[in-house]
């Protein structure tokens, strides 16, 4: 039987209020799309200065993750207390901003003729980015100090700010950054001293603070960077001794410390006649740059390690290391530029020339005491005759 209703007019208008108001409870019970936080969204939006003539504000006035700029990377995480008492359960956060240099075909977004950021300096606001896993900024010609604000990234991984003009010292706040891999500050102008506090870098992978123009020697703090592939801490006036830190550095692969104004000798616990416990450094590393530094002293490598690794072993200028006698006959070339040590004295004497003919100051055999003495003759002659 077919229902029959005397108002038409009433019952349609009851059953469009009725669709209406299904619709809004479907709709409400359907997941909202998780939004980026103001903060995250405003750090964001100060980067659109990598090109003024491009207008972020306006391109992406609602959303820089889903339709946003190529760089910025973003991802959803359950639960985020921005849902709270808004019924959403999920959160969008910021996860990469990747602007560094990489070629010349990348679709990073084009820079303008101006700097990157209008005083030249990394915002502070890049604090507010909780759930930052990248930021790379390197190669933008950043001046300013780092911003002690980063720290508060608590999940960030990589960090590079290589090849730019930063100044000032590397803030301590760094060390809680727990969870970061890479760590990239080359190639700027900080001073000061490596932060002890870095001691707290425990995933720790790679550090680079080459080229820059800090001071302070070698920090003992490296010690605590068990998970340490790869150090790089290349560049006058670093200066100081080589700590005895290396048997805890078991990972470390590649060790670059050239130009670093080092003094005194290679410490015996990277690697050469000592306990196994000390010998973690030549089981793992494939490349070790000691060059153009004041080191002396016997060298303590093995062998066996100056064989694996050949050319990858720099000592080059170096000229008060020695070898002992069998490093040198089962060195090969490797280490041929460098002389023979004394047992007695540790005076370095040379080894035959060289035949590709080069001469090195420091391989040049020590004058004869017979010839000595006839100098020392002549020199009493001269005075008697005066």
């Amino acid at each position: 039987m077919a229902f029959s209703c005397p108002f038409t007019r009433s019952c349609s208008l009851v059953f469009l209020l009725f669709a209406s108001v299904s619709a809004f409870v479907v709709r409400s019970q359907q997941p909202q799309p998780a939004l980026l936080p103001a903060a995250e969204r405003e750090a964001v939006y100060r980067l659109e200065s990598l090109n003024p003539a491009v207008g972020w504000r306006s391109l992406y006035p609602d959303d820089v993750c889903l339709s946003g700029p190529h760089g910025v990377v973003c991802d959803v995480f359950p639960h985020g207390r921005e849902g709270r008492g808004g019924g959403a359960d999920i959160a969008m956060h910021v996860v990469e901003l990747n602007f560094g240099h990489i070629s010349e075909f990348s679709p990073n977004p084009p820079c303008g003729l101006s700097p990157a950021f209008p005083d030249r300096g990394i915002p502070d606001e890049m604090g507010n980015l909780r759930r930052l896993l990248q930021l790379v900024l390197s190669r933008n010609r950043l001046r300013g100090e780092v911003p002690r604000s980063i720290a508060r990234c608590g999940e960030l991984k990589i960090l590079d700010l290589g090849s730019n003009r930063i100044a000032g010292l590397i803030p301590p706040e760094f060390g809680r950054l727990e969870a970061l891999v890479k760590l990239d500050l080359s190639g700027n102008r900080l001073s000061g001293s490596l932060p002890g506090e870095l001691s707290g870098l425990r995933q720790l992978e790679f550090l680079d603070v080459s080229r820059n123009n800090l001071t302070g020697g070698v920090p003992a703090a490296l010690a605590g960077m068990g998970s340490m592939k790869e150090l790089y801490l290349s560049g006058k006036p670093l200066g100081g001794r080589i700590p005895e830190i290396w048997e805890k550095l078991g990972a470390l692969v590649r060790l670059g410390m050239p130009r670093a104004g080092l003094v005194g000798g290679i410490p015996s616990s990277m690697g050469g006649g000592v306990p196994k416990q000390f010998r973690r450094l030549e089981g793992t590393a494939k490349e070790i740059d000691l060059g153009n530094n004041l080191l002396g002293g016997r060298v303590p490598f093995s062998a066996s390690f100056v064989a694996k690794v050949g050319g990858k072993l720099k000592l080059f200028g170096n000229p008060r290391l020695c070898l002992d006698g069998e490093l040198a006959g089962r060195a090969g070339g490797g280490l041929g530029y460098l002389g023979l040590c004394d047992d007695r004295t540790q005076i370095i004497i040379s080894h035959p020339p060289s035949s590709s003919g080069g001469s090195f100051p420091w391989r040049r055999r020590p004058p004869s005491l017979f010839f000595l003495s006839w100098v020392h003759l002549g020199v009493l002659v001269s005075l008697w005759v005066l």
